[in-house]
């Protein structure tokens, strides 16, 4: 890990960019990571949860298998392709690109998968940068401060082999339209692994549609407490189990409207002016604004298992309630048990695993008494 991490912007290429430490030191100083944060919109922890890290493999080996048991029909909460954003399908047949609640009680994995996976996202390291991001120092008068909000899992997109029949490039769909009927038609038991396919996400920003443009797209941004002030009220991140340069972002653009040139832009241009792309290896994370304009690539031909997460501070409602409450977490966090009959966590882990959810709790009962939050997205 390092005090200092380099972004090279490439204006008009999405070639990766390097975001690698230049040498090893310990996790960057609160004042460098949300100077980075501000400035950039993003910011790189290398080697946060490392290969060599014990959670790791298992972290790897169960995301392998929810990603399996998806293709396979067996879960039920994925993002499925073409679709962009919630709400999603909840069947396989037109291609996944991604699963999600990673801490549901009835994950069809093993107690020590579903046990790892928890353990991430309560991981001390992670949350110690979460801390420090959204300014939690001590806890006021011994109450939770953080809130437990969205964990997924960012997979390669791909086809389950029921749903094709051939492996050529031709038979693939594209981001904007339904597979064909022959990828539909049944196969037969010999058939060949998933098929992977490209796919990619538009330019946006996670809250701010995308008519919202000029003036108001200057007022939706500071209607979120996470502009132009020193306090961060969230945080997303990514976490790579293996290497990912599949998130492109433009540095900078979470403090101001879109340009003319950005407007001017195809959603999926391949040459947004600033952009980069962030170029991680596993164990490295990348936390991020969720109103920088940014995009996902994805490619058939790699793995990609991305674990996706993000933390609030309590009492933080509003539109980031339907960020959040959007994805249907509501539904089932309140029968998660973190402890020795559930999940299994133990100690202080268990403990603060148990606040933060009481505290996603909350912000779903105000939401409840407000009538509902909507989607953030139409597509």
């Amino acid at each position: 890990m390092t005090s200092t991490t380099t972004h090279t912007s490439a204006p008009n290429s999405s070639a990766p960019a390097s975001s690698k430490p230049t040498s090893p030191s310990q996790i960057p100083s609160r004042s460098n990571i949300l100077s980075s944060l501000h400035e950039n919109g993003y910011v790189i922890i290398p080697q946060l949860l490392p290969p060599a890290n014990p959670l790791f493999p298992l972290l790897l080996r169960a995301s392998q298998n929810l990603v399996s048991a998806a293709l396979a029909g067996k879960w039920p909460h994925i993002r499925t392709l073409p679709k962009q954003f919630p709400p999603w399908p909840s069947t396989p047949e037109s291609g996944i690109w991604g699963v999600q609640h990673l801490l549901h009680p009835d994950l069809p994995l093993t107690h020590e998968e579903k046990k790892a996976l928890a353990s991430g996202y309560f991981s001390p390291k992670i949350l110690g940068v979460v801390r420090e991001l959204l300014g939690v120092t001590n806890e006021e008068g011994g109450k939770e401060q953080l809130g437990m909000e969205l964990f997924n899992l960012l997979c390669q997109p791909q086809l389950p082999p029921s749903t094709f029949t051939s492996t050529s490039p031709s038979s693939s769909p594209s981001p904007s339209s339904p597979p064909s009927s022959a990828e539909n038609a049944p196969q037969s038991p010999s058939s060949p692994p998933p098929q992977g396919l490209d796919f990619s996400l538009r330019w946006h920003r996670d809250d701010i549609p995308p008519h919202i443009t000029g003036p108001a797209e200057e007022t939706a941004l500071h209607l979120h407490p996470d502009h132009g002030r020193k306090h961060y009220t969230h945080t997303q991140y990514n976490l790579p189990l293996t290497p990912d340069t599949s998130l492109l972002v433009v540095p900078g653009s979470h403090r101001r409207a879109r340009t003319s040139a950005e407007l001017a832009a195809t959603p999926y241009s391949a040459a947004m002016p600033g952009q980069i792309v962030v170029d991680l290896q596993p164990g490295d994370v990348v936390f991020y604004d969720n109103n920088i304009l940014h995009r996902g690539v994805y490619s058939g031909e790699r793995e990609r298992l991305v674990l996706h997460g993000s933390v609030g501070l309590k009492g933080k409602g509003g539109s980031r309630a339907r960020n959040v409450l959007q994805h249907g977490v509501g539904e089932w966090v309140g029968r998660v048990d973190f402890g020795e009959g559930g999940l299994g966590l133990e100690g202080e882990v268990r403990g603060r695993a148990e606040r933060m959810r009481d505290v996603l709790l909350e912000m779903g009962r105000v939401v409840d008494g407000r009538g509902g939050v909507g989607f953030s997205q139409a597509d």
